[in-house]
């Protein structure tokens, strides 16, 4: 009896025990199905990363993942250091450093627009060699299950030479307009004043013991005046700016353009700090003289009942780069800040009789030696103009300087 009790319990359990091996036999099939489908995900998972490498690594534009915060540069591919011309460590070690080589004048406006979403934003950035590039770049919010934005990712694209293309072809067209303008302008008009100029000034040596008539004749001689600057101002605009470069100081420009400009100084006073010295730098004196009398004459007119003006020179370091800069400030009436952004716009002017080139003219003459003019002014708090050159030392100059 008690042998076919302990039989059956035997018989039982090892039932049990098979069932429990083909359970670990099915647990074990689901564990290598697992592991195989692991093995071709992670598989997946480095061929995806490997695609993700060589896209960003090999594309020329710059792909780059950021927090919200723009406190951690996530990712940033090689195309920063080709467009940029500095090290992705950088930007990785200080995520926010690439809003140091924005433009001056294009900050502000990266400030506000950097973070909006699936939107174009064009800026300007300055590379440690002092060249400026056109960048386009457009911002992807990525967000998480619940709504929160976590990353910020996007794309920029030097436009350069797009911009440059688009520009040239702009600005072929309207000097086109405004060549055969001046062609008529300096053709039918100004032989006429100069005949006009010869009778008035005939008329005044004649009459000058005349004083009914002096008056007259002064008003007729400052029209002639103020028609053939119009004339000379649409003639620089409409000209390509070719430069005559050779050594020359910054000292002598601002003497120069003070020296143009001394006959409207009589209840001005002029103050100068040059820092430069005689040290030479490559340009053409006589187009920067005739930039800095613009900006000197302006402050002049600025100031109808007098004031001050401040002159100072010195050289900097900008993005790596030496540079000579001038700075004009005045103590006239200023600008409104609804008119500041609008002066680099040819033909705009708020001078009763002013034609709006002036400020226009300077910039071209200063973008062909590539540098740039910044304004800043507060109405009723006076105006301060700012020209940056590019500052070669004599050393680096070449022994000879063709006419460009």
């Amino acid at each position: 009896m008690l042998r076919k009790i302990a039989m059956k319990r035997l018989l039982k359990t090892r039932g049990m025990l098979l069932n429990e091996n083909d359970r670990l036999r099915a647990l074990a099939a689901e564990a290598e199905k697992l592991s195989a489908e692991c093995r071709v995900a992670n598989k997946n998972l480095r061929e995806g990363e490997e695609k993700f490498r060589l896209v960003t690594e090999t594309i020329q534009d710059v792909f780059w993942m950021i927090t919200p915060d723009l406190g951690r540069m996530l990712y940033i591919s090689p195309g920063y250091e080709k467009i940029w011309g500095r090290t992705r460590e950088s930007l990785y070690r200080e995520p926010r450093s690439f809003l140091d080589a924005v433009h001056p004048e294009d900050r502000a406006y990266m400030d506000e627009k950097i973070q909006d979403p699936n939107k174009d934003v064009e800026f300007r950035i300055i590379r440690p060699d002092g060249s400026i590039r056109w960048i386009r770049t457009r911002a992807f919010p990525i967000l998480d299950e619940q709504g929160n934005l976590v990353k910020i990712t996007g794309v920029a694209t030097d436009i350069t030479e797009l911009t440059d293309k688009i520009s040239q072809l702009q600005e072929a067209e309207s000097l086109s307009a405004i060549g055969r303008t001046v062609a008529f302008v300096a053709h039918e008009v100004r032989n006429p004043l100069q005949i006009i100029q010869l009778g008035a000034e005939t008329l005044q040596r004649e009459l000058q013991h005349e004083a009914r008539y002096r008056e007259t004749l002064q008003e007729i001689l400052h029209g002639v005046d103020v028609l053939n600057d119009t004339i000379s101002q649409l003639l620089d605009y409409a000209r390509p700016a070719c430069l005559d470069m050779s050594p020359t100081t910054i000292e002598e420009i601002i003497e120069g353009a003070l020296k143009n400009v001394s006959r409207r100084l009589d209840n001005i006073d002029v103050k100068t700090q040059v820092e430069t010295g005689r040290e030479r730098i490559l340009a053409d004196k006589e187009k920067c003289v005739q930039v800095l009398y613009n900006i000197l004459l302006n402050a002049v007119e600025a100031m109808p009942d007098g004031g001050r003006i401040s002159i100072r020179s010195r050289f900097i370091s900008q993005n790596g780069a030496r540079k000579a800069e001038i700075s004009i400030a005045d103590s006239g009436i200023g600008i409104r800040e609804e008119n500041l952004a609008r002066l680099s716009e040819p033909f705009f002017t708020t001078k009763l009789g002013g034609i709006g080139l002036g400020l226009s003219i300077c910039r071209k003459i200063l973008q062909a030696h590539n540098g740039t003019l910044n304004i800043t002014s507060k109405e009723h708090q006076g105006t301060t103009v700012e020209i940056v050159l590019p500052a070669q030392s004599e050393n680096e100059l070449p022994s000879e300087h063709p006419v460009a």
